[in-house]
This record gives C-alpha cells, structure tokens and sequence, in this order.
C-alpha cells in the first residue's frame, strides 16, 4: 500500500512517522 500523505524513514532502528500534508498545515483528520 502507498500512502502520500504520511512520510516514514528509519534510521538506527528509530522509526520517524511524517504528515506530509503542506496544503492542509500537515493537520490530521480522521475520516
């Protein structure tokens, strides 16, 4: 699955989860 909107990189075993949403200030909604 390919999600656009959510970035994820792993560095040292450190998983670092991104909103990647600048048209919408990165908010979240749940939908």
């Amino acid at each position: 699955m390919d999600f656009h909107t959510i970035r994820h990189d792993v560095n040292d075993g450190i998983l670092t989860i991104t909103l990647n949403r600048p048209e919408h200030l990165n908010a979240f909604t749940v939908t």
